[in-house]
């Protein structure tokens, strides 16, 4: 079972890897805004890095969750903690297995078009689609 959840965890930061994130400053923290329910559901975008397109995920109110654009990591929830924490579950699918996990972001900046999430070093940017 441990190699099952090693290999989900690795899996996944290579997904939030090829998502074009960026390194984030030490300082910055989810001071711009508090994140509630109703500001985090919708659809939230980034460019596909090396493509034309968008990829993200869709949040809605009854805590589902859908993946744009992205063909082997299917989000099917989300939750929301605390005011800084937002964790998606989604199940990664690829070489013939695939295994679910749920991945706990940190919520740095939150306005009406614009989210900006932290895992570890890496800064993921995504906009509001409309």
């Amino acid at each position: 079972m441990k190699k099952k959840n090693m290999l989900g965890l690795a899996v996944l930061a290579a997904t939030l890897v090829a998502c074009k994130g960026t390194p984030a400053p030490e300082t910055e923290t989810a001071t711009d805004s508090v994140a509630t329910a109703a500001t985090l559901e919708g659809t939230w975008t980034q460019p596909i890095p090396g493509q034309s397109g968008r990829q993200g995920f869709t949040l809605r109110a009854d805590g589902s969750a859908e993946s744009v654009n992205m063909a082997t990591l299917k989000y099917s929830a989300w939750a929301q903690p605390d005011d800084t924490t937002l964790v998606l579950t989604a199940t990664s699918q690829g070489n013939g297995t695939s295994f679910t996990s749920d991945d706990t972001l940190t919520l740095v900046r939150l306005t009406a078009d614009s989210l900006v999430l932290r895992k570890g070093q890496l800064l993921l940017e995504y906009t509001k689609e409309n």
